[in-house]
């Protein structure tokens, strides 16, 4: 993965600063993967180690994120706690988008045709 650039840090600190968009808690970044990802085309391959674009990320809080309900430690995969929450990482991403007044899939270089 490439080190994220000055424009992608401050995105950072603007989704964090949303709180954590499931249970509003303080929230850090969390790198979208699998599950929903995938359907953005063939270059998002499942797994945390497959992170393609620093645009894609959402705010989480710790247990969220990677504690006992997170995103990169469910055990039964990403597509599993995008049901449990009742929410895919897309929706996720869209709303973000919606709360920041920009075009994160635009950023990321994503044509997204169904928001």
């Amino acid at each position: 993965m490439s080190r994220p650039t000055q424009e992608q840090k401050n995105h950072w600190t603007k989704v964090a600063e949303l709180g954590c968009i499931l249970t509003r808690m303080p929230a850090e970044i969390a790198h979208c993967h699998g599950g929903s990802i995938k359907t953005l085309g063939p270059e998002f391959q499942p797994g945390v180690a497959q992170r393609q674009n620093h645009w894609l990320v959402i705010p989480l809080s710790p247990i969220v994120h990677r504690g006992t309900m997170g995103l990169d430690t469910w055990s039964e995969g990403v597509s599993a706690w995008e049901d449990y929450w009742g929410q895919t990482q897309v929706e996720l991403l869209h709303e973000v988008s919606r709360q920041l007044g920009y075009d994160i899939f635009e950023r990321a270089g994503i044509l997204q045709l169904v928001s």
